[in-house]
C-alpha cells in the first residue's frame, strides 16, 4: 500500500502541464483522477475523470471512477447516471452494477437495487459481496427468507475462500 507521501509525489509529477490534451492520454487523466480521490481531492478527482471522458468519450472506467467519486461526495443521482453510461458501455461490468445497486439503495428504490444485484449475481454469481448486498436491500423490503438465503450464500462463499 502506498502511503499518503507516495500519493502526494505522484500526483504533482501529474500536473495538468504534464498531461498533454490528446485522446490516449484519458487512461492519465484517468490514473490521476484515481490518485486524486484516494488522497481526499475529490472535487479534483471529477474534473480528471471529466476531462477523460471529454478526449474519450467511451472510456467505461472513467465513467465508472466518477461515479464512484460523485458516490463518495453524496451525488446520488450523478453517481448513478455515470454507472448507467459506464454500463452502457461495459454491459459486463459487475462492480458497477453493485456501485449502482448501492446508491439506488441509499436513495430509497431497492427494487432497482435488486434489480442491479441480481445482474451483477447473474454475471458473477460467486461474489460474496453483492450477495451480502442484495441480501440488505432483500432484508430491507421485508423478504427475511430470500435475504437469509443471500447471507448463507455469501458466509459460504466466504468460508470457501478463505476470508
Amino acid at each position: 500500500m502506498r502511503s499518503s507521501t507516495d500519493l502526494t509525489r505522484v500526483s504533482n509529477q501529474l500536473s495538468y502541464r504534464s498531461v498533454p490534451a490528446k485522446p490516449d492520454f484519458a487512461v492519465a487523466f484517468n490514473n490521476r483522477g484515481l490518485v486524486r480521490s484516494a488522497k481526499g481531492d475529490l472535487e479534483g478527482a471529477i474534473t480528471d475523470y471529466n476531462e477523460a471522458i471529454r478526449l474519450k468519450p467511451d472510456y467505461a472506467d472513467a465513467f465508472y471512477n466518477r461515479g464512484v467519486a460523485r458516490r463518495a461526495k453524496g451525488d446520488l443521482e450523478g453517481a448513478i447516471k455515470d454507472y448507467t453510461q459506464a454500463i452502457r458501455l461495459k454491459p459486463d461490468y459487475v462492480a458497477t452494477f453493485n456501485n449502482r445497486g448501492n446508491a439506488r439503495g441509499a436513495k430509497g428504490d431497492l427494487e432497482g437495487a435488486i434489480k442491479d444485484y441480481n445482474e451483477a449475481i447473474r454475471l458473477k454469481p460467486d461474489d460474496a459481496v453483492v450477495l451480502n448486498n442484495r441480501g440488505n436491500a432483500r432484508l430491507a423490503k421485508g423478504d427475511s427468507r430470500g435475504a437469509a438465503e443471500d447471507f448463507r450464500k455469501a458466509q459460504h462463499l466466504k468460508a470457501v475462500a478463505g476470508a
